[in-house]
This record gives structure tokens, sequence and C-alpha cells, in this order.
């Protein structure tokens, strides 16, 4: 695998990481900036095929030089859900500032909510509560420390 793809593999550990509720110092998680595993069981695994097989939501955006990566480690339902942003940066896990994402239904104006995800080691972690299936759009806007604006969008359809 390239580079880039473990990267996104660590990433994609290191969320799942961040709700875990074991201390064992294990799995993914942050040493020094960098995504470190002390057990590297599945790295043969293809991403493709293991984001399927835990059934999360994820999501890999660009916005202008940064890779946004929005995921869940559990299925997405109406109600809670917890959801995770990390940002990167010519390879790197990065912090940023004036972070916020809107959730909003196209097809129901009025439907619309705007949180400020927490940041822990890099992690920007929220409680999601979706009041209803359907398809549920969302804009992630921050700002870098240049004092830069970006905004990236995506959606999710809950079934």
């Amino acid at each position: 695998m390239n580079k880039l793809t473990n990267i996104f593999i660590g990433l994609s550990f290191l969320s799942v990481s961040a709700f875990a509720e074991s201390n064992d110092h294990m799995g993914n998680h942050m040493h020094e900036g960098k995504i470190t595993n002390h057990m590297v069981m599945m790295k043969d695994m293809e991403h493709s095929k293991m984001m399927k097989d835990m059934k999360i939501y994820h999501h890999i955006m660009k916005s202008s030089s940064y890779i946004v990566n929005l995921e869940s480690i559990k299925p997405l339902k109406d109600g809670k859900n917890n959801m995770s942003l990390i940002f990167s940066k010519n390879s790197e896990v990065v912090k940023i500032k004036d972070l916020s994402i809107k959730f909003f239904m196209p097809s129901m104006p009025g439907m619309d909510f705007v949180l400020k995800p927490k940041e822990i080691e890099k992690i920007y972690n929220m409680m999601v509560n979706f009041s209803m299936m359907g398809q549920w759009d969302y804009e992630i806007m921050f700002k870098s420390f240049d004092g830069k604006k970006h905004i990236t969008k995506g959606s999710v359809n809950l079934k």
C-alpha cells in the first residue's frame, strides 16, 4: 500500500480508538503527533473491505490543501451518533480553528443544526442527533491557522 493509504487507515483506527473504552495502550493512538499502533494485526487488510466489514460511516473530502476525514465507529441511525473529524495536511494530522459543521435536510427546510466539535489530541468529536431517517447534507467550515476559511460538503443517507 502507498503511504497515503496507510495514513488513512491509521486515521480510521485513530478515530475508533478515541471512542474506545479500554485504556490498554495497544490500539491506534497518538504519540508526538504521529499515529502509533503497537498491534499491527490489520496492516495488510484492504482499506475498503475493512470499512465495509466495520459498517461505519467514513467520508474523506478535500478542501484546499487539507484532507478532511469524517467518520462514525458505528452505523449511522436516527438519534444520537458519535462522529469524529480528523484534518491532515502534507500527510500530517493537524489542528484547525473555528470549526463548525452544519447538518440539514435538503428536502425539509428548517431541519438544520450546527455543531462545534470538541478537540482531543487533534481529533474533533461530536454527538450528532439526527431527528429522522433520510438524507442529511453537511457543510464543514473551518479556518486554518493562516486565517484562511475552508468549506467542504458531503451527505449521509439514513435508512
